[in-house]
Order: structure tokens, then sequence, then C-alpha cells
């Protein structure tokens, strides 16, 4: 369990620094990318999008599109037009077809009564030709991470997997 990761939702900010800064100074391990990304996800789940931007740009190495999706994907919540263009721009920057940036920064626009501009992304996307892949869902088990898509069957266990899922869904339902 990572422990930013458990403090970011339910918003505890300051229990999650302390973690974050015991990792190094106590325990001498290097955070990595996804420690720097369960930070940032922790600053904009307690709404603070200006701390988790100078944080981003305070990392020792550049942020990947995960961690600017994630702050951007809080910029849409919280309906910061400002910094959400910032984050488009550096998703585009790492990946010009990135859907999810035009997606995203459409739906801050859209809520911010900016409609133009909503289109625009839209406009941009049809473009690109680019189209929002379905939901995902992973799970890492032992060294192997298996990805899985809605409506996705190419996965070797795919048969185990769904009969699996409905043998759930119905002891979830018979529970009530």
């Amino acid at each position: 369990v990572d422990p930013g990761r458990a403090c970011s939702h339910v918003g505890l900010v300051s229990e999650g620094w302390r973690h974050f800064k015991s990792m190094y100074k106590d325990h001498k391990i290097k955070p990595r990318m996804e420690h720097y990304a369960c930070m940032v996800d922790l600053l904009c789940r307690s709404g603070l999008l200006t701390d988790a931007f100078d944080f981003i740009n305070s990392m020792p190495f550049q942020a990947d599109v995960l961690v600017w999706r994630t702050f951007l994907g809080a910029c849409r919540v919280h309906i910061n037009t400002e910094l959400g263009e910032m984050a488009a721009r550096k998703i585009l920057e790492l990946d010009p077809n990135e859907p999810a940036a035009y997606i995203q920064l459409s739906n801050i626009y859209a809520s911010a009564g900016k409609w133009e501009e909503s289109a625009e992304m839209r406009k941009k996307m049809k473009e690109r030709n680019l189209v929002k892949e379905g939901g995902c869902s992973w799970i890492e088990v032992g060294d192997k991470v298996h990805k899985f898509y809605v409506g996705d069957t190419s996965h070797p266990n795919a048969h185990r997997i769904y009969n699996e899922l409905e043998r759930l869904i119905r002891e979830i339902k018979r529970c009530g």
C-alpha cells in the first residue's frame, strides 16, 4: 500500500507529506514517479491546485503524462481553466495524440461556460482522428501488470476472469 495514495483518499495532506518526506529521510527510499504522482493526487483531491502545480514543477525529473493527466482532471473538477490549459499543453508536448488532454480541456471549458473553446478542442480531436479509449483497469499480480479494457476479451484468461466477475456480482447482490 502506498501511504501517499491512502492519505489522498481522505485528504490527509500533512500526513501524506510526512510519509513522502520520510521515504528518503528515514528509510533511504528514493521517491519514484509513482510516489510523486500520489502526492499530486493528494494535493489535487484536497483542492490545492497551485501547490500541486508547484510540486510538479519542482520534481527532480520531468513529470510524465499520468502526473499531468491527474492534475488536469483536478483542474476540471475545480474548474480552473488557466492551470488546466497549462496541464493540457504539457500533456500534448509529451504526447500530441493524447485524447484525454483534449477531452478534459473541452470539459473544463464547458464547465466554465466557454462553449467556443470547448467546441474547438473537440474539433482538434476530430481533425487528428483521435478517439477516446474505453475505460481501463489494471491489477498487478507478482511482477506482472494485467490491463483490462471495457468489453475486451483478448486477455488469455478472459473467460475465467469474466466468470469470476459474474460470480462476485451475484454474491454482492445476494448480500444486498
